[in-house]
């Protein structure tokens, strides 16, 4: 519909008339040259003013804000702008009206529960929703007050082999965020768009390039859930029943939908649903299957720890602690969850994110000819480091860097990678996966330059949960079986299940039930050592065998060049 507007005689105040149609929000045009302004618009009421809407709005180079959100009514309002950069034409006014229901976002500011800059040069950072949401939008919230990245959001692959190189996470397109802090205005630009709910279960992950700076610092985000309402048509004196939660499963519509838009602002109530509670008559596929009840016993047992698990029976999280992951098998294949009579309960592996770890750890440096030779000493010699970091000031630099790990008096390479300090300033990030022992070699070549200066290296590794239905009876977790196949149960096959474990089981105290298992350096140490004492004793044999008779035959030949008998028993 028409928009009337005219100049009040203040400056900066403008009268706008919405005469036909309400509109949602009004647009200001800002001039072209960088420019911001606070607006107010109060609403004209009987001939009184009474404020009804707030914003800023502004335009810089690389974009602009310019809506402010306007009651959803005929009437005549105030705009009244209070400049903050370079206001030096007035704007011009255009309404805004939306085509289907314009409710408020929800939103909810979410922890950043792990971050970590991958090998590609785009920082991870790893948000847990409280559960699956239809999230539109995702607001990063730096730390730092300057700064223009390319980022994204996108939900993390399912990666369930703690043995192998988990998939480094990259953006199909980006989008930039940026913040300009002028004074008392701070311009931002972090909105990202969100991949649909049916991608991203619970989990999701803001891609931050860090190619123009180090990473940025974000302890939280704000995510935004757009408002929902259902339009009921002579319905009835009610009560009704709202059934909602089952997953996988698209939503339906009626003939109603056409006309949301115009129904939405004649529709009475609005009606508040009561509280959620469990729908008494809906079983879960892994209740359906008894996908969840005990299985076969665990035959040979071979476990060398147990831990006995705490949690209210039904579907839970079982976080496994840094022990799990220092002394079970590599691939994590060697966990079983058991009762007492020693019958197997199935579960599923879950990546949660990347542990911190160890950062600063205590290092040896040394100059062989063009090349850096650190020596990291490691706390514990039995982790299965995820990633190893390197930080260094140096701004502008091109190097070779090697890891490796020594075994035997010998360096065995685990990862190489040309380092490049425009692509990747500040700080390294790569991949190992491996357990490394209790020392990590960095080489770093530096060819005719001086050494590059490494100040820091930190150490992470990933963070694992196990997910399962307890049942009644006591259960506990067996590991240190080093020669246990890894188990394949059905459970599996229930997509959403670890969408829908909210409660959480914790791990008992240690406790040692069998002979520690051998790692596989430790073993390759002790063949080796017998193979060496087996070749010695072997040339000590040939030696014996062939010295004694050499000189007894030495003897006769010389007795018979003289003409003499030999000696008796030759």
């Amino acid at each position: 519909g028409p928009l009337i507007t005219w100049p009040d005689e203040a400056e900066h105040s403008h009268w706008v008339r919405v005469g036909e149609r309400p509109v949602d929000a009004l647009r200001v045009v800002l001039p072209p040259a960088p420019s911001a302004a606070r607006v107010t618009v109060h609403e004209l009421i009987d001939g009184d003013l009474s404020e009804v809407s707030t914003g800023l709005v502004w335009r810089i180079d690389s974009g602009e804000a310019l809506t402010v959100a306007l009651p959803p009514r005929l009437g005549t309002f105030l705009v009244e702008l209070d400049p903050q950069l370079h206001l030096d034409e007035e704007p011009r006014f255009e309404a805004i009206r939306t085509e289907g229901i314009d409710l408020p976002d929800e939103t909810l500011r979410i922890p950043v529960t792990t971050s970590r800059l991958q090998e590609n040069g785009w920082t991870r950072y790893d948000l847990e929703l409280p559960s699956r949401l239809p999230l539109t939008w995702l607001e990063a919230d730096p730390v730092e007050d300057l700064f223009s990245r390319d980022a994204a959001v996108v939900a993390p692959r399912p990666w369930s082999y703690p043995g192998s190189l988990p998939p480094a996470l990259s953006p199909n397109e980006s989008s930039t965020i940026e913040r300009l802090q002028l004074d008392e205005v701070r311009l931002d630009r972090t909105r990202l768009a969100v991949p649909p709910a049916t991608d991203h279960g619970v989990d999701l992950s803001l891609l931050i390039h860090s190619e123009s700076g180090p990473p940025l610092q974000i302890p939280d985000v704000v995510v935004g859930l757009p408002g929902q309402e259902l339009l009921v048509r002579d319905a009835g004196p009610g009560p009704h029943t709202l059934f909602a939660g089952r997953h996988g499963h698209s939503p339906r519509s009626s003939d109603l939908q056409f006309a949301a838009a115009e129904l939405s602002r004649v529709a009475t109530g609005p009606y508040q649903p009561g509280d959620r509670v469990p729908n008494p008559s809906h079983r879960p596929p892994e209740e359906l299957g008894d996908l969840g009840s005990p299985g076969v016993g665990l035959e040979r047992d071979r476990s060398t720890f147990v831990r006995a698990i705490s949690g209210e029976p039904g579907l839970v999280r079982i976080p496994v602690d840094l022990h799990v992951l220092t002394h079970a098998r590599a691939d994590l294949g060697d966990l079983r969850l058991v009762t007492a009579d020693g019958r197997q309960i199935a579960y599923v592996l879950s990546a949660v994110g990347t542990v911190p770890g160890w950062t600063e750890l205590p290092f040896e440096r040394t100059e062989q000819g063009g090349t850096s030779v650190l020596e990291v000493t490691l706390p514990e010699p039995n982790l299965l480091v995820g990633g190893v970091t390197l930080h260094t000031e140096a701004p502008l630099f091109r190097r070779g860097v090697r890891l490796s790990q020594p075994r035997g008096g010998v360096l065995s390479l685990m990862r190489s990678y040309t380092w490049v300090g425009s692509e990747a300033p500040g700080a390294l990030s790569l991949d190992v996966h491996r357990r490394v022992g209790d020392t990590l070699v960095v080489e770093v070549d530096n060819g005719d330059d001086a050494p590059l200066p490494l100040h820091q290296v930190d150490v992470d590794w990933s963070s694992w949960e196990l997910v399962a239905v307890l049942p009644e009876e006591p259960v506990e977790l067996r590991y240190g079986d080093l020669a246990r196949e890894a188990p394949a149960y059905d459970l599996r096959l229930v997509r959403d299940l670890v969408v829908r474990a909210e409660a959480t089981a914790s791990l008992g105290e240690v406790e040692e039930v069998g002979p520690r298992p051998v790692a596989f350096l430790d073993r390759a140490l002790v063949f080796g050592g017998v193979g060496v004492l087996g070749v010695g004793l072997l040339v000590l044999t040939v030696l014996l065998i062939r010295g004694a008779p050499a000189g007894q035959e030495d003897a006769d030949a010389e007795a018979v060049t003289a003409g003499e008998d030999p000696p008796s028993g030759a």
